[in-house]
């Protein structure tokens, strides 16, 4: 299978690219549980629990199962939020 780690889509206003450890304190920031109420894993309540979350991610990725991407803003590479491919290995 390709390797997922350089996977990035872009468009005229946005760019879509993988999630790195670099994105936790927006996670963290974007993540309430105003906005997680029907999401899986429940909200957070550290950046430690973020980067955690974070890192199983990564794994993830790293075994071809899900691939979740940020999604930014093109002009000033602000964070928009994220999408996921679940399930990529069947």
């Amino acid at each position: 299978m390709e390797n997922l780690e350089k996977v990035s889509l872009e468009s005229k206003r946005l760019i879509l690219q993988t999630i790195l450890l670099e994105h936790t304190e927006d996670v963290f920031r974007e993540f309430t549980s105003e906005i997680t109420t029907f999401m899986y894993p429940k909200p957070v309540q550290s950046l430690s629990e973020t980067e955690k979350i974070i890192r199983d991610i990564i794994l993830q990725r790293e075994n071809h199962t899900d691939l979740v991407l940020v999604i930014l803003k093109k002009d000033h590479l602000e964070f928009l939020g994220i999408c996921e491919v679940g399930a990529i290995d069947t």
